[in-house]
């Protein structure tokens, strides 16, 4: 009966999707052709643009009202999962006699990958090809902290998790380079593979060109990376050519628009597979901070909305989306825990996106099937620990600190003085310790025996595709490939429209900028009379530290010795 007076409500705020289609059906006369400027579209900063996308690119190989997609690149930044979730659809869209035409500027790596899955790709004339293949640049601080008397105790389990080096070394250790090396390499041969499929040319051509950027328009349009170059205006001429029929133009924002009004009223009437998804994302911590900023997966909040999860009757089965580089284990263990009870009542499913790596692992890792994209970081099962000794520093400025205890290791977290060696021995048993039981954590939620995992531990950092080979992941496949396979689990019949009932996000804020803008807050009513400060708060509120370092810096200097499940590593974000 509640059912019944919640779908009533609904209608009288929402037509259902049949009226809804019916209206569409009047405006885009079955020959829809979106037109989607992808860089644009992230760069407007709305929260989830890039699932946004993944979701309407679904839709839109479902949807009898369009008939293609007007696909423009310039500049598209995101994780190469990111990048490989968006070009299966694409692949997929052309599959289902959807043509995707593409229209290029100037061409980064991730804008010719994205264009190769493309039925034809054009050029602006005058563009160039600035696709390099891929770098990772690691900036270290060990030698600036030690000239400025900062000195990092760094205690690590695993000998590639690296971490803590950008605090205490000048380079990178042999492992991290190692480690670093395979991963590029590994994506780097994903890249090239990519776009020789899809453009059916040489992968040694591919490589040619890479490795001569940048390239001509002309000289891309030789090689075979291109089909055409042309003016924009030329383009939309060519396309309507292509198609033999006068589509109708519509913005991706206005497509969007339309389909979330159709999918309305199903989400007030709480229509849809029994199923939720929960978003994760960001640095793993334990609370969540009181205002907002860097979106962080605090543990309190994700425990409660799990907890719930589980409770719900409605609920028959849960996706869980993954994209963060780990942070405290203590954090990650009470996540953990939250899945494994869940698990045990109702079918968990784990996606790792961009990075599902060190912690961001370990609280997945009991889901009864974890997806992945080829090109997702992941592994990196180590734990680390850091603290910072200030006592040079402070000698230098004149400052001198007597400390007062009643038991010979009171102090052993002050920042004032140096570990005795039988306390770093301590420590380093400590996180030893953590150290063994993520590894049970993984042998329970891979089984496997522990011989099979620990070769593959150590901290060291894997891709997606090296991941499945070595058993710590299940499937390579998209968002609504894991979907589809949670409904199969929960015994919801596969149709093109079908959607979760729930999809929730948890999420928080960084201290490190609520900090700057608490000190900052005074700004505003001195705007008026002194101007270069409103560019100095514009400045301010871009700031942003890679979550690594800024989570571990602020674990060094706390009073509470917390071990760190945390992957240096980040890639741009889409």
């Amino acid at each position: 009966m509640a059912g019944l007076i919640r779908a009533a409500l609904a209608t009288l705020i929402s037509p259902p999707a049949p009226v809804v289609d019916l209206l569409r059906g009047l405006r885009f006369r079955g020959r829809g052709l979106v037109e989607l400027d992808l860089a644009g579209q992230l760069a407007l900063g709305r929260v989830g643009g890039a699932a946004r996308v993944c979701q309407a690119l679904e839709w839109m190989r479902v949807d009898p009202m369009v008939r293609a997609l007007h696909l423009r690149l310039d500049g598209t930044h995101g994780s190469w999962a990111r990048m490989q979730e968006w070009r299966v659809q694409l692949r997929r869209l052309v599959e289902a006699g959807k043509p995707v035409f593409t229209e290029l500027v100037a061409a980064s790596d991730a804008d010719l990958y994205l264009a190769s899955a493309a039925t034809r790709v054009f050029m602006f004339p005058l563009g160039d090809l600035q696709a390099g293949g891929l770098a990772a640049s690691l900036l270290f601080l060990g030698d600036a902290l030690q000239r400025l008397g900062v000195d990092v105790e760094l205690l690590a389990a695993g000998d590639y998790k690296s971490a803590g080096e950008r605090l205490t070394r000048s380079c990178p250790s042999p492992e991290n380079r190692e480690a670093m090396q395979a991963l590029l390499a590994d994506l780097h041969e994903q890249l090239v593979e990519g776009i020789a499929a899809g453009r059916a040319v040489d992968p040694q051509q591919v490589e040619a060109a890479l490795a001569c950027v940048p390239l001509s328009a002309d000289d891309a349009l030789e090689m075979g990376l291109v089909d055409e170059l042309a003016y924009a205006d030329q383009v939309e001429e060519r396309i309507r050519e292509i198609l033999e029929f006068t589509p109708v133009e519509l913005s991706f924002g206005a497509y969007w628009l339309w389909m979330r009004f159709r999918d309305l009223w199903r989400r007030l009437a709480g229509q849809g597979a029994p199923v939720a998804v929960l978003r994760l994302k960001g640095p793993v911590v334990s609370r969540r901070p009181q205002t907002g900023g860097r979106e962080v997966i605090a543990a309190d909040r994700v425990v409660t909305q799990l907890d719930r999860l589980r409770l719900r009757r409605d609920v028959h089965g849960v996706l869980i989306t993954v994209d963060t580089g780990g942070g405290g284990v203590l954090a990650s263990e009470q996540i953990w825990r939250a899945v494994v009870q869940l698990q045990e009542e109702k079918p968990v499913v784990a996606l790792f996106q961009g990075v599902a790596a060190s912690g961001g692992y370990y609280l997945a890792v009991p889901a009864s099937t974890i997806f992945a994209q080829p090109g997702t970081i992941t592994g990196s099962i180590g734990v680390i620990g850091a603290r910072l000794r200030l006592h040079r520093l402070m000698e230098r400025f004149g400052v001198h600190a007597t400390t007062l205890r009643t038991a010979p290791s009171a102090d052993m977290h002050a920042p004032f003085r140096a570990l005795s060696a039988p306390e770093r021995r301590r420590l380093e048993a400590h996180i030893a310790r953590y150290y063994e039981v993520f590894l049970d954590r993984v042998v329970a939620g891979r089984r496997k025996p522990r011989r099979a995992v620990e070769p593959v531990a150590r901290g060291r950092v894997w891709s997606g595709r090296a991941a499945r080979e070595h058993g710590l992941l299940d499937r390579l496949g998209t968002y609504h490939d894991a979907l589809r396979h949670l409904y199969q689990q929960v015994g919801v019949p596969l149709a093109p429209w079908t959607m979760p009932r729930l999809d929730l996000a948890r999420s928080s804020g960084s201290s490190v900028r609520r900090l700057l803008r608490s000190a900052l807050g005074w700004l505003p009513r001195f705007r008026a009379r002194f101007p270069t400060l409103g560019a100095l708060e514009r400045v301010a509120s871009r700031l942003e530290l890679p979550a690594a370092l800024e989570l571990l810096a602020e674990h060094a200097d706390s009073a509470r010795f917390e071990p760190l499940a945390l992957m240096e590593w980040e890639q741009d974000r889409g």
